[in-house]
Parts: C-alpha cells; sequence; structure tokens
C-alpha cells in the first residue's frame, strides 16, 4: 500500500513548510512594528483564503472528475476566470482595510496562489504528493529564504518589502503551471466552456465547507483590524504565535491524501491506515 507513503511525504513537506513559517515570522517580529507585524499578519492569513476564492472549488472539482480518466486541459477558461475573480476580491480588499499601496502585492498574491492550489490538485491525481505539497505550501520556504537573506546581511526589512516577498514567493510554486501545460496538452484533450461550467457547479458545495471552515479558523484576524487596527492585531498574533500542534500538521497531510485516494476508488485498509500513522511522528523526529 502506497497511502502510508504518500502521507508521509505529505507530511515531510508540510512539516518543512510549516517550520520555515515559523522561522520567517520571527525574524519578522524582531524587524517590524507592532502595526507592520500586524499588517503582515493580516495579509498572511487573507491570501490563502482569496486564492481558495479566487477558484470557487474549481480545484476539488478538478480531482472528482478526473479521479479515473486522464485529466483534460483547462488552462483557457482557468486562467480567465482565476484572473478576473482575482481582480475583483483584490479591490474589495483594499477598499475594506484602507490599503490600496498593496493592491498590485494582493492582486499578484492571490492570482499565484489560486494557480498553486489548482496544480496542487491536479499533481495529486497523478501521484506525485511531495510535489503537490511543495506546489501547496513551498512559497513558505521561499519566503522564508528571502526574509533569512535580508536579515542575515543586515538589509533593510521594512513592511513594504516583507509584503512584497510575501506575495512575489507564491510566484515561483505556480510556474509549475508549465509541466500541467505540456502534460495534458499531450492527449490533446481540452475542456469545452460547457465541461468548465459543470467543474463549477462539482465544486461548489466543496467550496462553501472550505469557506466555513476559514470562516470559524480565521474569522478573528480578519476582524480585529476593522473593530481595532494593525497594532492590536500585531500583539495578539504574537501572543497566540505557537498554536500549530505535530498533530494537526498530521490530520492535514492524511486529508491531502485521503480525498483523492478514495474518489480514485482505491480499497484503503482502515486499520493498517491507523497503526501506520500512531508511528509517523516518530518517522519525524
Amino acid at each position: 500500500m502506497h497511502i502510508y507513503k504518500y502521507i508521509t511525504k505529505t507530511f515531510s513537506m508540510l512539516s518543512l513548510s510549516m517550520f520555515c513559517s515559523f522561522l520567517s515570522t520571527w525574524i519578522i517580529m524582531q524587524k517590524l512594528s507592532v502595526s507592520d507585524f500586524g499588517l503582515f499578519t493580516l495579509l498572511k492569513s487573507l491570501l490563502p483564503l482569496f486564492s481558495f476564492l479566487a477558484l470557487l472549488g474549481i480545484d476539488k472539482a478538478y480531482i472528482k472528475t478526473f479521479a479515473n480518466k486522464e485529466p483534460k486541459n483547462t488552462s483557457y477558461y482557468l486562467l480567465v476566470f482565476i484572473t478576473l475573480l482575482s481582480v475583483i476580491i483584490s479591490y474589495v480588499c483594499v477598499s475594506i482595510y484602507g490599503i490600496s499601496e498593496y493592491y498590485y502585492f494582493i492582486l499578484s498574491g492571490i492570482v499565484f496562489g489560486a494557480i498553486n492550489f489548482f496544480l496542487t490538485s491536479y499533481f495529486r491525481l497523478k501521484n506525485r504528493y511531495f510535489l503537490a505539497q511543495f506546489i501547496l505550501g513551498g512559497h513558505k520556504i521561499i519566503f522564508f529564504i528571502l526574509i533569512f537573506y535580508f536579515f542575515y546581511f543586515d538589509y533593510l526589512l521594512d513592511d513594504y518589502r516583507v509584503l512584497f516577498f510575501l506575495c512575489a514567493s507564491y510566484l515561483l510554486p505556480s510556474l509549475f503551471y508549465l509541466i500541467y501545460y505540456f502534460e495534458v496538452s499531450k492527449n490533446k484533450n481540452i475542456l469545452t466552456f460547457f465541461e468548465f461550467g459543470n467543474l463549477f457547479k462539482i465544486g461548489f458545495s466543496f467550496f462553501l465547507l472550505n469557506c466555513l471552515n476559514q470562516v470559524i479558523t480565521a474569522m478573528d484576524k480578519w476582524s480585529i483590524p476593522i473593530l481595532y487596527d494593525n497594532e492590536i492585531l500585531g500583539i495578539y498574533s504574537a501572543l497566540g504565535f505557537v498554536y500549530i500542534t505535530v498533530f494537526s500538521m498530521i490530520s492535514s497531510a492524511i486529508g491531502y491524501v485521503i480525498f483523492p485516494e478514495i474518489l480514485k476508488n482505491k480499497a484503503l485498509d482502515i486499520k493498517k491506515i491507523l497503526v501506520s500513522l500512531s508511528l509517523l511522528p516518530l518517522n519525524e523526529i
């Protein structure tokens, strides 16, 4: 059974990306004012949400639709769809929070982030789970490298550069879109507009469930700047900094693998999986 191997690979990359996120956040706390750190925390929590909104569940629908058949090329409609929604979402965001100077940073982060979400689904279909997890969380590693470089050589790290690095870090993983494009272009099967619309219909239920999850888990960080200011958010985020545990990462790794594997109609030995997963944290020590 390969599922334990898939979960281990996913968990390993997830652990590395979360560790890099921890270190980069610690460095930024030393360099930015409380108010600027609050703004960074706000955008750090909003960008994944907005990227998810720009897809409207199409990434999950893609897995469900092509779990047992060759994926079709949806690049033409997908890029236009993501870009148009991202423009609208970015405008609404900067209008609500009064940060219009960061409009293009946020727009680029949403576009590349949405592409990364979609690519993650495609590569999970292809059983390339390690690569899929790098595309999903690799921006945290890239962001840490940029921040650590400036920190090590004592270059200026202000709010503008930090937010630029945050949004730009989504770019490199999205370049794997070229691999997706060349692979799906081989069979010359292109999704029609009607089929693309069906993806939206299938994915909308997943979209609503994930929206509810996002609201429950991150509503505090979205609402504090509106009710108070970024400085209060900075204090709040610093106090609650170490909330990520090994077990929360394990559950994420399991979910990332189990969902596409079930849709592929693969028989899963649940008892064996549970026994194997009980040893998973020991593999990371």
